[in-house]
């Protein structure tokens, strides 16, 4: 909408507007570039640190290579890698049947305005906590094992799951609720036919999808206690098994582009209806999973089949990690004893926090900058209609998935080998695990682009470099900030942890006070991590909004 479709429009009020506007997104660029050098003043990022750090990858990939499959550690790792899978499987379950009631609380077009903000207000806390901060939790209360991680990867689902269902269900289509509840059907009835059946596509994709971020997940709670391969990965690399570690990684890798594969596959024969993946003759009709008749018996059949699949996957999962629910029972008594602990909170420890938490500041923005700059050239060699060749084409995409495949914790821990323990390693391995999430979405962006533009510009004789600048770039740009701003605001949560392994930041001082059973100072920390998290999200937010 422009300034003349405003009621009582006043031209004389147009130009300081736009000037006010421009002000604030220019002062708002100054702010970030001077924070971006204090960043880079700070970490003291300097090539004889990098040509320090690649001499010593070069002698930590000697001394990891070739990783160690022996017959012991193959029978470990297959083992925890079980229990990884498992993990990921009950704890989706878990958290989705969690999120329903959560995200129709969480929906402003269904409750009532003082509901509708406590429903908010739970889902930003399921989100705020990075997964390690609230497997430690889950460790105090529930003691060591995959209890505990179950426990973490259960909230993280409930988090996202029922933040991005409430936004699917907030964009429903009002008239055929409205035509449910003319009929004079109640609460529960208007659900059941005016909503769910609106949400259910959305529904059952966004379950396979946490379910492969889940598998990524469980592979690092057990870092601090929470089972799954992530605790033989830890004890590895402090005990300086680095071609162990090496083959722990290369499982980790392949557990999750396996999860990739499926989960892609998975959903295209959802979308298809086809046994293969692909429409047939007999099954193009549309897709609606509201009345069952209109499915072909294929369809019924593949649908069947898959429900009957993932309840024989929960219930082996649940037989093979064989856990004692004794635990659960004791789980509110620990966590009443944890909370006596922890209280009063020990404010005193305050300023001392200033400077760990502008550590993670500058982690994370010179994270993000680092992976910005480095995911262009990523994303135009990805995208099939700007890539020079096949061959970079390749490249590129291997670039995406391999720096997706790899958790921002187990980065940490390759770059405090490299470069020691401190904000560096943190910087690094942010910039490195943003790579793939900001790739992947800028080459989508870039294939979606107006042909038309570009073959307009072509057209005046523009070279290469003209046509990319005036007719790619401002194609691309709104979405090119959404996501960098987006990554941002994801990497202010990941800066939070990554002291656990040596990266720098809040997470040191969080570990220490853990690891020193000073609760009283821990839960300060935690309390300042959840400001800083909702605070960024919020700016993140209004960033969108203000320059999108």
């Amino acid at each position: 909408m422009s300034l003349k479709d405003v009621d009582n429009y006043d031209s004389r009020w147009e130009k300081p507007i736009l000037f006010y506007n421009q002000y604030v997104k220019w002062g708002f660029y100054g702010v970030i570039t001077l924070f971006l050098l204090w960043s880079l003043w700070t970490v003291r990022i300097t090539p004889e640190r990098f040509a320090y750090g690649l001499q010593e990858g070069a002698a930590l990939a000697d001394s990891a290579w070739p990783p160690n499959f022996s017959a012991e550690n193959r029978l470990t790792i297959w083992n925890k890698t079980l229990e990884t899978l498992a993990m990921a499987a009950i704890s989706t379950a878990v958290g989705i049947v969690a999120s329903l009631p959560l995200a129709l609380i969480a929906s402003r077009n269904l409750v009532p305005a003082p509901i509708y903000y406590i429903g908010r207000f739970l889902v930003a806390s399921a989100r705020a906590f990075h997964a390690l901060v609230i497997a430690i939790i889950a460790v105090l209360a529930v003691g060591f094992g995959p209890l505990a991680g179950i426990i973490t990867l259960s909230i993280k689902t409930i988090g996202f799951f029922s933040k991005l269902l409430s936004e699917e269900i907030e964009d429903i289509d009002p008239t055929q609720l409205e035509a449910i509840r003319a009929t004079g059907a109640g609460r529960a009835q208007s659900l059941v036919y005016g909503v769910l059946p609106q949400i259910t596509r959305r529904f059952v994709a966004l379950t396979i999808y946490r379910w492969d971020i889940n598998i990524r997940t469980s592979t690092i709670v057990g870092i601090v206690g929470a089972g799954g391969i992530g605790q033989v990965l830890i004890n590895s690399f402090e005990s300086f098994e680095y071609d162990y570690t090496l083959a722990i990684v290369i499982v980790i890798v392949g557990l999750v582009l396996l999860g990739e594969v499926l989960s892609a596959t998975v959903r295209a024969r959802l979308e298809t209806g086809s046994e293969h993946g692909t429409e047939t003759s007999s099954d193009k009709l549309d897709f609606d999973y509201t009345t069952w008749n209109r499915f072909t018996a294929k369809q019924r059949s593949a649908r069947f089949g898959y429900s009957i699949v993932v309840l024989a996957v929960l219930f082996v999962s649940v037989l093979h990690l064989d856990m004692s629910l004794r635990y659960v029972a004791t789980a509110a008594e620990s966590l009443a004893d944890l909370g006596s602990r922890m209280w009063p909170p020990n404010l005193s420890i305050l300023p001392s926090l200033v400077d760990p938490l502008i550590i993670s500041a500058h982690i994370a923005i010179l994270g993000t900058l680092f992976s910005v700059v480095l995911s262009v050239p990523v994303a135009f060699f990805a995208a099939n209609n700007t890539t020079p060749n096949n061959i970079t084409y390749a490249v590129g995409r291997f670039v995406i998935t391999a720096t997706r495949s790899v958790n921002v914790i187990i980065w940490a821990l390759i770059f405090v080998g490299m470069f020691g323990p401190g904000a560096l390693a943190g910087v690094m391995a942010l910039a490195v695990r943003s790579i793939g999430f900001i790739g992947k979405l800028l080459s989508e962006a870039i294939e979606e682009i107006d042909k038309t533009q570009v073959e307009a510009i072509r057209s005046t004789g523009s070279s290469t470099a003209q046509t990319f600048v005036y007719s790619i770039v401002p194609q691309v740009l709104p979405a090119f900030i959404g996501i960098a701003t987006y990554r941002w605001d994801s990497n202010i949560r990941a800066s939070t942890v990554v002291g656990f392994v040596g990266g720098g930041g809040i997470g040191v001082a969080l570990q220490t006070a853990t690891n020193t059973f000073k609760w009283s100072e821990a839960l300060v920390i935690l309390l300042v991590i959840l400001i800083v998290v909702l605070l960024s999200e919020g700016v993140a937010v209004y960033l969108r909004k203000k320059f999108i």
